[in-house]
C-alpha cells in the first residue's frame, strides 16, 4: 500500500497554526507534519528538528511543503534551502473564503480568510496576504513580501520584494513600494516609497532608512 500524501509545514508558530487550519479545509485527506514550528499545539506531529534534516523527506514524490513563518527573510532562507535541494516549489495555502482572480499567482503563497486578490494582479512567491486585505486590480506583489490584515492596495500598486505592509494601511492607485521597505500600521501612502526605508503617517513620510 502506498503512503498517504502529506504536507510538511516549515517554520512559524501562529503561521503554522493558520496554515494547518486552512489545509485541513482544503486538503482533508493529507497528513500534516511539521519542522521548526513552535506552536505548542502542533508539537506532536513534529517530524524533524531542523529543515536541513527534513530535505530528503520533502524530496519524496508524495510530500508537499509549505513555509509558514511570518519572517520574510526566514521564508526566503527556507525556500532557497529546500528548492536548491529538491527542485520542488512549495504549495499555496488559500482559505476557501478568499477570492483570488489573478494574472499570475506564484508558489508558496498564504491567502487568509476574507481577503481579495482582484483581476490581473500578479503575486510572486512565498507572499502573505493576511485576513481581510484587498489587493485591487493590476497590482503586483513581489516575492517574500507580506500584506497585513485589513490593508487595501488600490489599483496598479507595485510592492517590491521583502516588503512588510502593516495592518490597516491604504495605498492609493499607482504608488510603488521599493524592495525591503516597511509601511507602518495605519499609514496612507500617496507617494512612491523608496527601497530600504520605513514610512509612517497620514500621509506617510520616511521615518527611517535601513543600511543593508
Amino acid at each position: 500500500m502506498s503512503e498517504p500524501k502529506s504536507i510538511l509545514i516549515v517554520g512559524g508558530a501562529a503561521g503554522a497554526k493558520i496554515a494547518t487550519n486552512i489545509f485541513k479545509l482544503t486538503h482533508p485527506h493529507h497528513v500534516i507534519y511539521y519542522v521548526e514550528c513552535f506552536a505548542d499545539e502542533i508539537q506532536i506531529n513534529r517530524l524533524y528538528s531542523t529543515v536541513e534534516k527534513s530535505l530528503e523527506y520533502i524530496n519524496k514524490s508524495n510530500v508537499d511543503y509549505f513555509i509558514a513563518t511570518g519572517d520574510n527573510l526566514m521564508r526566503k532562507k527556507h525556500y532557497d534551502q529546500i528548492k536548491s535541494y529538491t527542485k520542488k516549489e512549495p504549495i499555496n495555502c488559500i482559505h476557501p473564503t478568499a477570492v483570488v482572480e489573478t494574472k499570475r499567482f506564484g508558489h508558496g503563497n498564504l491567502v487568509c480568510p476574507n481577503s481579495v486578490v482582484h483581476i490581473d494582479s500578479q503575486i510572486g512567491d512565498c507572499t502573505i496576504i493576511n485576513t481581510g486585505s484587498v489587493v485591487e486590480h493590476d497590482c503586483y506583489i513581489g516575492d517574500f513580501s507580506q500584506i497585513s490584515p485589513n490593508t487595501t492596495l488600490c489599483g496598479y500598486v507595485h510592492i517590491g520584494e521583502n516588503c512588510f505592509i502593516s495592518a490597516g494601511c491604504t495605498l492609493i492607485p499607482k504608488v510603488s513600494v521599493g524592495d525591503n521597505s516597511i509601511v507602518a500600521a495605519g499609514s496612507v501612502v500617496i507617494d512612491d516609497v523608496p527601497p530600504n526605508v520605513m514610512v509612517a503617517g497620514v500621509p506617510s513620510k520616511v521615518k527611517k532608512v535601513y543600511k543593508l
